[in-house]
């Protein structure tokens, strides 16, 4: 699997030694400089999460392992394209027995196995390369995964049109010229856009200068 070199640098802040410390960067971290916070973006999840679920870019697993399943032992898959996270993430969820799967989600997926009910996708848009419309090729190939009438849920951190403090414009802008986040040219309308192209119905809302999306199949 091939990967270019701004996602190898992505890769290389969710390694295991950051992974370790992630946890405080959602629990403290995203609501001051994004203005959502963790307790929020975990509200959301548990709103839309089911029992046949597909979590895509875990980080650390920190929504998964506190979300509120609606069944104790979910169908539950973790999908990255960086093998760290999935390994410390299924270590942390173990108890559900998750199954793994190395992806790179700009590709085409290959899944033979029967699709999901839900589909997380928290954190994970303002990682990858291009603008929104870029990004649509991401959505369609995660449809695909989705039962009819499925949802893929998530958030994301924009840019344009939204007013960041100064904390959260040099965490934004200091990522972005790392190649850790690329997301400069989100919007809010054109997130809106994107979804509505690809999906029967969506919603996305604005909590501070973070998008929290659900899109139904």
């Amino acid at each position: 699997m091939q990967t270019s070199a701004k996602e190898n640098i992505s890769h290389r802040a969710y390694v295991k030694k950051h992974l370790k410390t992630y946890d405080l960067v959602l629990r403290h971290g995203i609501g001051i400089m994004w203005g959502c916070s963790s307790q929020r973006v975990l509200q959301f999840y548990n709103r839309h999460v089911s029992s046949n679920h597909l979590d895509v870019g875990v980080g650390s697993g920190y929504f998964v392992d506190r979300c509120e399943f609606p069944t104790e032992q979910p169908r539950l898959y973790l999908m990255d394209s960086n093998p760290d996270p999935l390994v410390f993430a299924a270590e942390r969820l173990q108890r559900y027995r998750p199954t793994c799967l190395t992806t790179n989600i700009l590709e085409p997926i290959d899944f033979p196995d029967e699709p999901f009910q839900s589909i997380a996708l928290c954190n994970m848009l303002h990682c990858l390369p291009g603008d929104m419309w870029a990004q649509e090729k991401v959505l369609r190939h995660l449809r695909e995964l989705l039962v009819d009438g499925g949802v893929l849920f998530g958030s994301t951190v924009l840019n344009v049109g939204v007013d960041h403090n100064w904390l959260g414009r040099r965490f934004l802008d200091r990522f972005n010229e790392r190649g850790v986040l690329d997301n400069l040219q989100d919007s809010r309308s054109d997130l809106e856009g994107v979804l509505n192209a690809n999906f029967a119905r969506s919603d996305v809302k604005l909590v501070g200068r973070t998008a929290l999306f659900a899109a139904y199949k």
